[in-house]
């Protein structure tokens, strides 16, 4: 039988009261109030098992077995991955019998119930008073308030009971990402004596990303190699830019040259074992096919941080590679297979906290102070799409007209 059941018939249980006061003696008052006061998707149910331990009822659904919830419990545990007996554990859902069995293995245990009279459920029927005292090596009570802030939380290994895991869809999403942003960053052993070449663009947007690329890889402590094509280079190839059409053909021809027969001398000299090349990186394929010969066992790689539906040039170049990295998931390794290349990894572009940061309205150059703005690349469909906005859906709403600043530099 099933009784249901509001705030204010479980706050009338004696369990609840004594739970609710070791909150408020383990410094959970934040969790007690919202236990007291936050608004809930609507009455709970009670059920009793065959030995008389409460099981709370959601929509209907028990919340653990009626039959043996501790055997439950006991099985899902055993299979579900959980770290380490002492390392701390947050369980998503509040299970009594899943707490007690983490906290016979040492485990602090941080629990997020998305509702507050679930918890009350909970606490009606199961002492956890000497857990709630001692937050720090028993229970803790995560609120959605906690959830929501900036501070970080705890590194913690996340376990979802199966019974909440379909109430809160988005709570747990959210809860997953703070805690991988928690998670110390696990890194792997590196030969020191590794040895990794990067050839950027001569211009463009991956020209920044291989820089943050060789950073990151000199921090993880590999040997590193970024190539620096020099002022005389850029020249050439913004001539080539601006050239006629057959001018520019000869051009470009003689640039990629030069470029592929400095990328090779630095090769000899450096002997990387890794090579990857930027989007837009002037190697072509008879340049890739001398590293080879030049480096035996060399792997050689591409990673195209652009639209190959624009960028067409990398499935021509891409069966010269061992592997290609790409951002656009779906849609690309299918022509890559026809292309000749089995080898495709999706690799999407981080923040590099050394640049993307908030920084003081100060420091912020005059040309990009704005009340709003776009960036990213000036595609001509992204010009003519702001250029529409400016003059048609910005004076509609009785504001300023949008103007469009000529390019400006950091």
């Amino acid at each position: 039988m099933v009784e249901n059941q509001g705030r204010a018939e479980l706050l009338a249980r004696e369990l609840t009261l004594k739970n609710l006061a070791a909150l408020a003696a383990g410094g959970q008052a934040e969790a007690r109030n919202w236990l007291l006061e936050a608004p809930s998707a609507g009455p709970v149910g009670l059920a009793e098992t065959a030995d008389g331990q409460i099981v709370a009822v959601i929509g209907g659904q028990s919340q653990a077995s009626r039959r043996d919830p501790a055997a439950e419990a006991w099985a899902w545990l055993a299979q579900a991955a959980r770290p380490a007996a002492g390392r701390s554990v947050t369980l998503f859902g509040l299970n009594p019998w899943v707490v007690r069995l983490l906290l016979a293995e040492n485990h602090p245990v941080t629990v997020f119930e998305p509702d507050p009279l679930a918890a009350l459920a909970v606490f009606s029927g199961h002492d956890f008073s000497a857990e709630l005292a001692a937050p720090a090596s028993g229970l803790t009570l995560l609120t959605p308030r906690r959830l929501a802030e900036s501070r970080p939380l705890p590194p913690a290994a996340l376990l979802v009971h199966p019974a909440a895991r379909r109430r809160a869809p988005a709570l747990l999403s959210r809860l997953a990402r703070r805690l991988a942003r928690s998670a110390a960053p696990v890194r792997p052993p590196v030969d020191p004596d590794f040895r990794f070449m990067i050839v950027p663009p001569l211009s463009g947007g991956p020209e920044p990303v291989a820089a943050a690329l060789a950073r990151a890889a000199r921090e993880l402590g590999l040997q590193v190699l970024c190539l620096n094509w020099g002022s005389e280079l850029k020249a050439w190839e913004r001539a080539a830019q601006g050239a006629a059409t057959a001018e520019k053909s000869r051009t470009l021809a003689g640039l990629l040259k030069e470029t592929g027969r400095r990328a090779a001398e630095a090769a000899a000299v450096f002997q990387p074992h890794l090579v990857t090349a930027l989007a837009q990186a002037p190697l072509t394929v008879p340049a890739l096919e001398r590293l080879r010969v030049l480096i035996p066992g060399v792997v050689l790689a591409f990673w195209l941080v652009e639209d190959v539906r624009l960028f067409g040039y990398a499935l021509e170049t891409a069966p010269a590679y061992d592997a290609l990295f790409h951002i656009q998931a779906g849609l690309i390794e299918p022509a890559l297979l026809e292309a000749g290349l089995d080898q495709a990894y999706y690799l999407p572009l981080a923040a590099d906290p050394e640049l993307f940061q908030p920084r003081p309205a100060a420091a912020v150059p005059s040309a990009y102070r704005s009340d709003l703005a776009f960036m990213g690349a000036g595609y001509p469909n992204r010009v003519q799409l702001l250029g529409r906005l400016a003059a048609d859906y910005w004076p509609r709403r009785g504001r300023p007209p949008l103007r469009i600043p000529p390019r400006a530099s950091p």
